[in-house]
C-alpha cells in the first residue's frame, strides 16, 4: 500500500473517530462543563463531521489515481 494511500486513510479514521467523540460521548473525557462549554463541544464534532466529508473526497481521488478505484 502506498504512503499516500494510508496516510489518507489513516486521516480519515481519526476524523471519524473524533466526530464520534465530540458528538455521541464528550462527557467520557471532559467530564461535566456548562451549556456554553457543551454546545461548542457539539460544534466542534459538527466542525469535524464536514471535515471528514470533504476529506473523503480527497481520499477518493488518492485512491483513483494510485488504482484502487476502478
Amino acid at each position: 500500500m502506498p504512503v499516500q494511500v494510508f496516510l489518507g486513510a489513516a486521516v480519515e479514521f481519526f476524523l471519524i473517530l473524533f466526530s464520534c467523540i465530540f458528538l455521541l460521548k464528550p462527557r467520557l473525557l471532559f467530564g461535566e462543563w456548562s451549556e456554553k462549554a457543551g454546545s461548542a463541544l457539539t460544534f466542534l464534532g459538527m466542525f469535524f463531521v464536514c471535515l471528514c466529508f470533504c476529506w473523503s473526497v480527497i481520499l477518493g481521488g488518492v485512491l483513483f489515481v494510485n488504482g484502487y478505484i476502478v
